[in-house]
């Protein structure tokens, strides 16, 4: 008697869907990749790709854009004050 070879088994059967596993981790700025894979034999049954985070990374820069803005605000507004200061001095002498 001849016994049945495990491709066999399965094409008789068929694949038993196994869990989710991340093959590629998604970041900020690139997509990720999820496979699904058969538990018996190991094929890869689907495959999904995992979104890249852009919310995060257009919230990092938007919070960057608004951490220099503020900077350059209190650099012209310490600019101004020596300004003023010098202009006052200035005065002073002249008077």
């Amino acid at each position: 008697m001849r016994v049945p070879s495990a491709a066999e088994y399965i094409s008789a059967l068929g694949h038993t869907e196994g869990e989710w596993e991340v093959t590629k981790n998604a970041t900020m700025l690139s997509d990720g990749e999820k496979v699904k894979k058969c538990s018996v034999c190991g094929e890869s049954l689907e495959t999904e790709v995992i979104p890249a985070n852009k919310t995060m990374f257009y919230a990092i820069i938007t919070g960057i854009i608004g951490t220099l803005a503020i900077i350059g605000v209190i650099v012209g507004v310490v600019i101004h004050k020596r300004r003023q200061k010098n202009r006052s001095q200035k005065a002073i002498r002249k008077g």
